[in-house]
């Protein structure tokens, strides 16, 4: 009877023991969860916009993916959580639409997730620049293609322009930089000098400024200034702000640079 009595305890014990093993193995694994919180419904064009990232386990690294390359920050080693500093994202974005944003987040378990947010860009207060013409420019309806006879069209430039302006795609500071903002298509031998632009969707804070570079393209991008060189080139719109004007000039005397930039400012 007692070793009835003891067999039956030690299977007791023994199927305890197997349960309690079979709890512990299959406990859940806890995902890692990211939430992205935007600071505002939608964003404004060259204003700061941020996006708050919080988590149930620290972050190690966080990589935003764009079409041509990613920007990231990560804590030390391979294992370190990022500065708290870095789970506020901010940006400075330079044109109106739809902006979805592609993260990756890497815990400092190495588990990874993947998140989106589309993010909306309205004009706001901005000022849209409609138009652009070029009036004059350093050695106008002169020869930049030397291999062609003066009489030969194809010697004149090959019409290019640019507009510079501040604004931020790197998450990881409050800093602006001055980049470029729009590139013109080219049109040969001057056959195009007035531009309307309005369809380009070109806005701009009215506190801010911009600049205008033109040249000449050749073969494997490399061509002539048409300004000589970029000073000179910058428009501010700052004190501009009261008066509104629907156009404003560039002009630089020494290299015979005479350019209207046409505006419409918000009612």
């Amino acid at each position: 009877m007692k070793r009835l009595l003891l067999l039956i305890a030690l299977f007791g014990m023994l199927s305890c023991s197997s349960d309690s093993s079979e709890i512990i193995e299959n406990e859940p694994e806890i995902n890692f969860e990211v939430t992205l919180t935007p600071s505002a419904e939608f964003a404004l064009v060259d204003k700061p916009f941020s996006i708050k990232v919080s988590s149930n386990f620290q972050i190690h690294e966080i990589k935003q993916i764009f079409e041509n390359g990613s920007v990231s920050v990560g804590g030390d080693g391979e294992s370190g959580a990022i500065d708290s500093q870095f789970e506020t994202l901010h940006y400075q974005l330079p044109n109106t639409g739809l902006e979805k944003m592609n993260y990756v987040f890497t815990d400092i378990n190495g588990k990874q997730v993947t998140k989106s947010i589309d993010v909306t860009v309205n004009r706001g207060d901005a000022v849209q620049i409609t138009g652009l013409k070029i009036n004059s420019f350093y050695n106008i309806h002169g020869t930049y293609d030397e291999q062609y006879a003066e009489n030969d069209p194809e010697r004149l430039a090959d019409i290019i322009f640019a507009i510079n302006k501040a604004f931020s795609w790197n998450f990881t500071n409050e800093d602006s930089n001055k980049g470029r903002w729009f590139v013109s298509e080219i049109y040969p031998n001057e056959e195009k000098l007035e531009f309307d632009l309005r369809d380009e969707q070109l806005f701009i804070a009215p506190y801010a400024n911009f600049e205008v570079g033109i040249g000449d393209h050749d073969e494997g991008g490399i061509g002539s200034d048409l300004a000589r060189d970029a000073s000179g080139m910058t428009v501010n719109l700052y004190p501009l702000q009261s008066e509104k004007p629907s156009e404003v000039h560039i002009i630089k005397e020494d290299a015979d640079v005479d350019i209207t930039i046409f505006l419409e400012w918000p009612e």
